[in-house]
């Protein structure tokens, strides 16, 4: 069980410091350079949540690109976890429903002005998506520290016992105090 989600980013072929950029490259490059560090973190670290980049590799957007988010790092690297976009800026370029169908779990920072919920419910595959990716999302949660049985169940901390134990021992002393000041009082009249 994990503390943390650990999540690599961004994935792949980001390289514009925040600008909107088409990134140009060939497969061999891609897979010899650019995705051996993402590659690595899968499948040696265990990472737990990939941020899809925010730019496009070739013509497609890396977020919503099958290619990338299903075949390689699912399919290939064997990933498990969840998958989310860099920054959603909706109507611009972006479609959930689009990312959703192609290996994006959810949107980080859903704004307005573009399609941020997956808007075709009656779609089968939308609909399968849709599962797919709460299964992705449960999936990293359900398999960290979140549920685990300490934060669960957590007890009280062994300084909180201590300062329990100690203010009792002290009022224990203080009442055999005044007991025994008490009788001496007594004791004068």
């Amino acid at each position: 069980i994990r503390d943390r989600y650990s999540t690599i980013k961004h994935f792949a072929m980001y390289d514009a410091n925040g600008k909107m950029v088409c990134a140009w490259s060939t497969e061999q490059a891609m897979r010899e350079i650019y995705f051996k560090p993402f590659e690595i973190a899968v499948k040696e670290g265990g990472a737990d949540a990939a941020m899809s980049a925010f730019n496009h590799v070739g013509n497609e957007y890396a977020g919503a690109c099958n290619e990338l988010l299903i075949n390689v790092l699912r399919g290939e690297w064997g990933f498990k976890g969840m998958v989310l976009t860099d920054y959603f800026m909706g109507g611009l370029y972006q479609d959930a429903d689009i990312q959703i169908r192609n290996g994006n779990d959810f949107c980080l920072s859903p704004m307005g002005g573009g399609t941020d919920v997956l808007d075709d419910q009656s779609s089968a595959t939308s609909i399968l998506a849709a599962r797919q990716a709460c299964k992705n999302i449960l999936y990293v949660t359900a398999n960290s520290r979140a549920y685990s049985s300490d934060v669960m169940n957590p007890g009280m901390p062994t300084w909180q016992i201590l300062t329990v134990v100690i203010s009792l021992a002290l009022a224990a002393l203080l009442v055999l105090w005044e007991l025994k000041k008490y009788k001496k009082y007594k004791a004068t009249k």
